[in-house]
C-alpha cells in the first residue's frame, strides 16, 4: 500500500465472520463496511484502510480479531512509490502492460500464467526489481525475464534465488 492513500483490502481465509478489529503494526484508520452482508462470510472480509502520509515505509503486520479468536499475523508492505494496478490482459509480449518507473505493480500472479510489463529506460540507466510474493507469505516462485521490445530478444533471466538488479546499456 502506498502511504497517504486509502485501500479497500479483501481478506480471505477461514473464520473471518463477525470481525471485532483489525490490528495493524502501522498507523491506520481501519473501518469494516457493513453493507452487502460484509462481516458475515466466513471466507472473505472487506476492510477499508487509511494510512497517513508519514506512515513508516517497510514491512509491517496485520492481524484480524473476530468473535471466534485471532488470525495469524500477515505481512503487509507500505511504500511511497506510486502504485499501478495490474491488468488482466497482459499475458503476452504483444499485450504487455505499460508502466512508468519507478512504481509498484500491485496484482495477483496466477499459477502457470505469465504477466508482461513494458517500460522505457535510457542507456546506462539502472533499474531494480523486487518481487515480494514470498515475503508476504505466498508460495510464489517468480522469474523475471527482460526483453528488448524492438527486437524481441531475451536480454536477462533471473529466478527467485537471483532476482536483483539488472543493468542494460543502450
Amino acid at each position: 500500500m502506498q502511504r497517504g492513500t486509502t485501500l479497500d483490502l479483501t481478506l480471505t481465509g477461514t473464520n473471518l465472520a463477525e470481525p471485532t478489529a483489525l490490528w495493524t503494526s502501522f498507523p491506520a484508520k481501519v473501518t469494516t463496511p457493513t453493507d452487502n452482508k460484509n462481516g458475515t462470510d466466513q471466507a472473505k472480509l472487506l476492510v477499508h484502510l487509511e494510512v497517513p502520509k508519514d506512515a513508516p515505509i517497510g514491512f509491517h503486520t496485520i492481524r484480524l480479531a473476530t468473535t471466534r479468536g485471532m488470525s495469524n499475523f500477515r505481512i503487509f508492505c507500505i511504500d511511497d512509490l506510486p502504485q499501478v494496478m495490474e491488468t488482466d490482459s497482459n499475458h503476452s509480449l504483444a499485450t504487455a502492460q505499460p508502466v512508468t518507473i519507478p512504481c509498484v505493480v500491485v496484482g495477483r500472479a496466477d499459477a502457470e500464467v505469465t504477466d508482461y510489463f513494458k517500460f522505457t529506460v535510457k542507456g546506462g540507466q539502472r533499474v531494480s526489481f523486487e518481487v515480494l510474493g514470498r515475503r508476504l507469505g505466498s508460495p510464489f516462485d517468480p522469474q523475471i525475464s527482460l526483453y528488448d521490445v524492438k527486437t524481441g530478444r531475451l536480454l536477462e533471466v533471473q529466478d527467485a534465488t537471483r532476482i536483483g538488479e539488472a543493468v542494460r546499456q543502450g
